[in-house]
């Protein structure tokens, strides 16, 4: 079976541009360049049919987060598409992709205080303004992360020492009410990427005498109420096909009431039938 290999990369005496090269034996392709004096950061998301860079640049001493993604089916690529900019550096930022919207949470540092900024764009949609949600505002904010896990986008972040979350169960569209989700006290917390199917994720862990704990899904998997489209909702991730179910139990459980009702109020007129008799 034939296979096509795509190569990504800057090199040590050009780092101002991003090249690509598509199979073996065609030429390079500049795909991105800036006016800046130090290196081009840059990630790879893995979608079902793009394949997105998430670039890091300073430009005249503007701090960029640039989004740029090749079509596969069509061999293109799009434009550049600015998703945040400030001239201060960001605390730090987070990304993942689901059915082909890339989602970013970006902590950044703003008039002297500290802000958690929510932002997708759909890679099927040729957007070019992305709507802006500020989840949290706090000085002591340290990290943040976004990922998806179980159907369900969940934010996070570090601030004064606790981790602070809040979801969402229609991938953006609306964010529960921002909790605690877990005090830290002396624990000592760290964000890690990995890899997992070639692509880069991300992970907080605590570390503690050389013993590394994946906590994050034993918190996320707890029950959390909170506000979406003004309703409350109660979500647990462990038991998704259980609530289905549940929610099937009382659908039937209210037309056995409502029968009930029905029946007893047949009864009750034959009896006052009965008494005019």
């Amino acid at each position: 079976m034939k296979k096509d290999f795509n190569f990504l990369f800057s090199a040590d005496n050009d780092s101002k541009n991003i090249y690509f090269k598509d199979k073996f034996n065609t030429s390079l392709k500049k795909i991105h360049s800036e006016n800046n004096n130090i290196d081009i950061n840059y990630n790879i998301l893995q979608g079902n049919n793009y394949i997105s860079l998430i670039i890091h640049s300073i430009s005249f001493e503007m701090y960029k987060l640039v989004l740029k993604s090749f079509k596969k089916d069509e061999n293109t690529w799009s434009e550049n598409k600015i998703i945040y900019i400030t001239n201060h550096p960001y605390v730090d930022t987070s990304y993942c992709i689901t059915n082909n919207i890339v989602h970013f949470l970006i902590a950044v540092n703003e008039e002297k205080t500290k802000s958690i900024i929510y932002k997708n764009i759909n890679l099927d949609k040729n957007e070019k303004l992305q709507r802006e949600t500020i989840i949290f505002e706090n000085e002591n904010i340290s990290s943040c992360l976004i990922i998806k896990l179980k159907e369900v986008l969940w934010a996070l972040w570090i601030s004064d020492d606790k981790l602070y979350g809040c979801y969402s169960m229609n991938f953006g569209e609306d964010f529960s009410k921002p909790s605690v989700y877990k005090i830290l006290k002396e624990e000592n917390i760290k964000k890690v990427s990995y890899i997992e199917n070639y692509e880069k994720k991300e992970i907080y862990i605590t570390e503690n005498n050389d013993y590394i704990s994946f906590f994050l899904e034993e918190v996320l998997s707890n029950e959390f109420l909170g506000e979406i489209n003004h309703k409350e909702i109660s979500y647990n991730l462990k038991e998704k096909e259980e609530i289905n179910v549940v929610n099937k139990e009382i659908k039937k459980l209210k037309e056995i009431v409502n029968n009930q009702k029905s029946q007893i109020m047949k009864l009750e007129y034959k009896l006052y039938k009965g008494r005019d008799l």
